[in-house]
């Protein structure tokens, strides 16, 4: 081969393969200073996690700021996020503008946005909390505008899991320093794994139990993805094992639940023969009841408070109470069936209305009526089937790609949808993974 055929084949490979380094020690320093701050006596300000966030999106290439933005999924409580997507909103404008195309998935977001303008002539209105709801919605969209031959999902899915297992791991130790490092005391009446620092109101890495949980499911269903992709590295399977034990922390029925259909997909994704599926089945059971005996050696309290929260005589846990009221609000104005009451502070509205406060919507579809009505969850509908249609490639796309979106449309019909932003940034990730095309990995 000839010096200058050399010199094309490296240049190719060296295309397929950019180098991540200045990548790697960005998010490397972003997670230390997030570290630095909830675990030692520096106070660091957020501002300056956000600053380094927006100079490394700056820097990084196509792949890196759609990683940065997912990552945002467990960082969400360590800094402010929002301003962030929004900056990479711009920052992906300007840098890779010239392959945006117009598409119709705008379409929806912009009539969701203009319905919610709307309501701001009916009640106290803030164009600051405005952009704060849409700012996932917008980047999603802008994402799904521009033209991607390749994703580097294993780039995303990696960089996921690994910040979100800092972010457990730091959870756990402001807990063991709270508790002289008994680690059983964590676990003492009513707690659940999530909040690890109660001093600090904002940023402080605090979280739900189910949150925190669903952020073990993802993590996790992407790495098993890159698994059935035969891209999957040993480093993986421990990064797995780590975050199936932070999630069984958590005590979380959605996240068990969520587990159950994570393993029931990678099964049916699994492209083999009979054997070898009953074999992985095998190995999985192998490994849930390992698992489970680990935890009830080790930790036999967690067990038994697991055991108490499926023996509870609301098993929803409030959730269906909430349903039926938000429910009767819904059918009892044509208003509010068609059009609802808006997304902002719609806690308060709802205050407005009966003189009471409630809780917020435990169920995605219903928030989204209660917001914006019917023609709103059509919008919404619109917008998510605008997002698997535009992702669709010319080759076939398989049940993995798929993975992402299916678990997070299930673990929304317990909990929030467009009055949470980090549940809407997981669409951005669903799309990434709709594009990604596991043959290529």
């Amino acid at each position: 081969m000839s010096n200058t055929n050399l010199e094309i084949c490296e240049t190719r490979e060296s295309a397929k393969k950019p180098s991540r380094t200045i990548f790697i020690i960005g998010m490397a320093v972003i997670l230390l200073s997030i570290t630095i701050k909830n675990l030692t006596p520096i106070n660091l300000p957020p501002i300056i996690i956000l600053a380094l966030c927006c100079a490394l999106a700056l820097v990084s290439d196509r792949d890196e700021l759609l990683t940065m933005v997912t990552v945002c999924i467990p960082l969400s409580a360590a800094f402010q996020y929002k301003y962030f997507i929004l900056a990479a909103t711009i920052i992906y404008i300007v840098k890779f503008g010239k392959d945006i195309k117009y598409k119709y998935g705008i379409i929806p977001l912009l009539l969701m946005m203009a319905l919610e303008l709307a309501h701001g002539a009916f009640f106290t209105f803030s164009l600051y909390l405005y952009l704060r709801n849409f700012a996932e919605l917008i980047f999603c969209t802008v994402f799904l505008m521009c033209e991607h031959k390749k994703i580097d999902y294993q780039l995303i899915v990696r960089t996921l899991a690994v910040s979100s297992l800092v972010m457990m791991t730091i959870v756990l130790l402001n807990l063991l320093k709270q508790t002289g490092y008994n680690f059983q005391a964590i676990f003492e009446g009513t707690y659940r794994f999530g909040v690890g620092n109660e001093e600090t109101v904002e940023y402080g890495v605090n979280y739900n139990a189910n949150k925190l949980g669903f952020i073990a499911n993802l993590s996790v269903a992407g790495l098993l993805q890159l698994n059935l992709a035969k891209v999957g590295k040993k480093i993986d399977y421990v990064m797995i094992l780590m975050l199936a034990l932070f999630g069984i922390l958590t005590m979380s029925r959605t996240f068990l639940l969520i587990s159950a259909l994570i393993i029931t997909l990678f099964i049916f994704s699994t492209q083999a023969s009979l054997i070898t599926r009953t074999r992985n089945v095998l190995l999985i059971a192998i490994f849930i009841i390992a698992i489970f005996f680990f935890v009830k050696q080790t930790m036999p309290f967690i067990i038994s408070r697991f055991s108490e929260r499926f023996m509870v005589d609301d098993i929803s846990n409030g959730r269906a109470g909430l349903f039926a009221f938000y429910t009767d609000h819904i059918f009892s104005s044509l208003k509010y069936m068609l059009v609802g009451i808006g997304l902002q502070n719609y806690g308060d509205r709802i205050f407005e209305i009966y003189g009471h406060f409630e809780n917020v919507c435990h169920n995605g579809p219903q928030e989204v009526i209660v917001c914006w009505g019917f023609i709103g969850l059509g919008l919404f509908i619109w917008f998510i089937y605008e997002l698997i249609s535009g992702t669709k490639k010319a080759s076939t796309r398989k049940l993995i790609n798929f993975i992402p979106i299916i678990i997070t449309l299930v673990a929304v019909q317990a909990g929030q949808l467009i009055s949470n932003g980090d549940i809407l940034l997981r669409f951005t990730l669903c799309a990434a993974s709709l594009l990604w095309n596991p043959q290529e990995a």
